[in-house]
């Protein structure tokens, strides 16, 4: 599942995911998403930080509290790079956070791979 305010990021995402042979469900904002995930239960979810009416962080929550979607595993993706965002992310989640600043044109251009550096 790709959950992204952008239609850009959420049809550039999708084209790379079908063409490595993923089926893929969007959601246009994190309302969205918690509705389309009443129906379905995703293998993963790309998630975008910064969105209207429901940010990231709360649906990360939402999913987190859910008993069938709490072991979902979620990507957050923005184009911030501050360490607000990668602190409240390492809180919220109680976990350990792995971070990759990705360009677009590097998810445009099929390009992006996976990595850490935290």
């Amino acid at each position: 599942m790709v959950v992204d305010d952008s239609i850009t990021v959420r049809k550039v995402t999708t084209r790379l995911l079908e063409r490595n042979g993923m089926e893929v469900v969007t959601a246009k904002d994190g309302v969205d998403a918690i509705a389309k995930l009443q129906d379905i239960t995703p293998d993963i979810m790309l998630l975008d930080i910064e969105m209207p009416r429901m940010d990231g962080f709360e649906v990360a929550t939402l999913v987190r509290h859910d008993e069938r979607l709490s072991q979902l595993p979620i990507i957050m993706i923005t184009s911030r790079t501050g360490e607000k965002h990668r602190e409240r992310s390492a809180v919220d989640r109680g976990q350990r956070v792995s971070w990759q600043a990705v360009s677009g044109s590097a998810v445009a251009g099929g390009h992006c791979r996976a990595g850490s550096n935290g």
